[in-house]
């Protein structure tokens, strides 16, 4: 049996980096891998649960810092020469990356897989400094790179130095459901409305604030409407402040964290997301999944086009424009078109990709 121990933030169900390395953990399963984890918090969710009940180990990290800690490394460096471990496969960013690899290199492990899921940051000056300095630390010390896209893979490792691992999903349990759609909007008080709807943290990159703007504007244009939000984060509380100075406490819904938004995309009439930054995205190929015509911002990488449904828009627009372009393709009717070929087609469907990552640990 063949070991690896992989390296996430955490394996929250809303994480999408968890999510993606979730994913494929049966297949890494099937075919005769041990599967444990190195995570920088612990935090309870049905993967961590799964995980355990499948026999998978998970380590949780003694500090949570992006900062030098000598602590942090000697934890990786006793795990790694207590459980021999065959291949590393490293998710996180910034000097927590590096120091994971370069000790898994210390350690003597040949086998070095540094995933990139997002484009290099530049939300802030010390954010680019970080990746440029860690980025390419990271891609030297790895012998296997992987990208989530196309964007995410040129941007950090460079043009055809890495191979693409889709963040493949179960296509049918995000498929439109018409009377899921009923019972939920009738629940919220959403039959007769127009449901914009997002799916994300309430973090920078997701360009919180500027939801509220452009959902304001859509309000100005159509008393009808309603902002339906899945996902929590570190700066709800200022969301939510935000939402309350502008008036709109009564015309958005706030989910919080859902385990079940793959259902909830039924229950939207159209989805955006105007994100600073993704590597890929997998909230806009869920959306479409569901039927949804989706507004992106033009930064998105455009492997998320796997249907004719989206539409990327500049993030320079004002938030009137994004509103226009929203409700010029509001959808009301209650049915939507079947795109779960187009998933498959385009390598997004788990069904028939879902031992890819065993392929990769396989060869190398």
């Amino acid at each position: 049996m063949k070991k690896v121990i992989i390296s996430s933030a955490n394996l929250r169900n809303g994480n999408g980096i968890a999510s993606c390395i979730m994913s494929y953990y049966d297949g890494l399963l099937n075919r005769g891998y041990q599967v444990d984890y190195a995570l920088l918090s612990n935090v309870p969710s049905p993967y961590m649960q799964y995980v355990k009940k499948r026999g998978g180990k998970k380590y949780i990290y003694p500090h949570n810092t992006g900062k030098p800690n000598k602590e942090n490394a000697q934890f990786i460096r006793d795990i790694l020469k207590k459980e021999n471990y065959d291949i590393v496969h490293n998710n996180l960013t910034g000097l927590n990356g590096v120091v994971f690899l370069k000790t898994a290199q210390k350690c003597g492990v040949k086998k070095r897989i540094h995933h990139s899921h997002n484009p290099r940051e530049t939300s802030s000056i010390k954010a680019r400094i970080r990746s440029f300095l860690f980025d390419p630390i990271c891609a030297m010390l790895s012998t296997k790179r992987l990208a989530c896209s196309s964007l995410a893979g040129d941007d950090v490792f460079g043009k055809n130095k890495y191979t693409v691992l889709p963040n493949a999903i179960n296509p049918e349990q995000y498929k439109f459901d018409n009377e899921y759609r009923h019972l939920f909007r009738e629940k919220y008080g959403l039959n007769d409305k127009l449901v914009i709807g997002t799916v994300c943290r309430h973090a920078e990159q997701k360009n919180p604030f500027f939801i509220v703007d452009v959902f304001k504007e859509i309000l100005n244009k159509n008393k009808n409407a309603r902002l339906l939000w899945v996902g929590s984060g570190p700066l709800t509380e200022a969301v939510q402040k935000y939402i309350d100075n502008n008036n709109l406490h009564d015309f958005v819904v706030m989910l919080g964290a859902r385990k079940d938004a793959n259902k909830i995309y039924s229950a939207m009439d159209i989805f955006f997301l105007p994100s600073l930054f993704e590597g890929l995205g997998m909230v806009y190929i869920e959306a479409q999944a569901s039927g949804l015509y989706c507004i992106a911002s033009d930064v998105i990488p455009t492997d998320t086009a796997v249907t004719n449904n989206i539409e990327y828009i500049s993030l320079k627009k004002k938030a009137g424009f994004w509103a226009d372009k929203l409700i010029t393709h509001q959808n009301c009717k209650g049915s939507r078109d079947d795109n779960l070929d187009y998933l498959k087609e385009h390598g997004y469907d788990l069904r028939y990709c879902g031992d890819q990552l065993a392929v990769i640990y396989d060869s190398l």
